[in-house]
């Protein structure tokens, strides 16, 4: 069946905001009262990789958020039964509690910076000529001068972005 172009931009935003390919499938039965199935949703999905990175960026994020909610209620539920604990339960559950919490912390943090190295080396290969990405393809990232048609060719040089401030 063929689908409209309206159709599989929903289904794209929808994955982009970190939706399930058979979420995105029920979602187009209900809002645009149109049958897909999810394989079709993953093969339109599947080839943008600009939307599976935001789709795994926004279901980190979701991930990171419940988790934080619940952090914030069993800190809740911590401080209301401190009392009723000993010192080391008490220590022992907030150990728990704050690990767990930075451990999301430092996970969103990996994957902001891959995300921002993984666009800065895009960038680098854009600039590249045809003839200079075929030579790297080809080649890797060999010492050894790379020649094509008696032109020398430079290696691609990974250079990282600026640090945030």
């Amino acid at each position: 069946m063929q689908h409209s172009d309206k159709t599989k931009a929903y289904a794209l935003a929808q994955r982009a905001l970190g939706f399930s390919y058979r979420e995105i499938a029920a979602n187009i039965r209900q809002t645009l009262k149109e049958s897909v199935d999810h394989s079709s949703v993953y093969e339109w999905c599947h080839n943008s990789p600009e939307v599976e990175q935001a789709s795994q960026n926004a279901r980190l994020q979701r991930m990171l958020s419940q988790d934080l909610e619940l952090g914030v209620r069993f800190g809740e539920m911590l401080h209301d039964q401190a009392e009723k604990l000993d010192r080391d339960q008490l220590i022992r559950a907030y150990g728990v509690n704050r690990d767990k919490t930075q451990g999301w912390v430092r996970i969103i943090q990996d994957e902001r910076r891959q995300s921002t190295l993984l666009d800065h080396l895009r960038q680098q290969l854009r600039q590249k000529t045809p003839a200079e990405l075929k030579a790297i393809v080809l080649h890797g990232d060999h010492d050894e001068s790379l020649t094509d048609d008696k032109m020398t060719l430079p290696s691609i040089q990974v250079i990282p972005p600026p640090r945030p401030r």
